[in-house]
């Protein structure tokens, strides 16, 4: 936890425009995207893995906490050409 909290202090140190974007990859099930998403509202927050059952958790968690500014895609990041 300790580890989290001084890695969103290391990206509040770095949210310097009012609209940031932000791209997670290896999410798994969004814990550290969902962080980032609710710490920064105005922010858009990509999570990215290749798990489906990790990305499921993550839009069920988003949903459930209502965070509008995150989305979660199933993909193999090295595919992203």
């Amino acid at each position: 936890m300790q580890h989290a909290l001084h890695y969103l202090f290391y990206l509040f140190a770095l949210n310097t425009y009012y609209w940031t974007y932000w791209t997670r990859v290896g999410c798994g099930c969004g814990a550290s995207t969902l962080a980032i998403a609710a710490a920064f509202p105005n922010a858009v927050v990509t999570g990215i893995d290749l798990d489906a059952a990790g990305i499921q958790k993550a839009e069920d968690e988003s949903q459930r906490l209502g965070l509008r500014n995150v989305r979660f895609v199933l993909m193999d990041p090295l595919d992203a050409g």
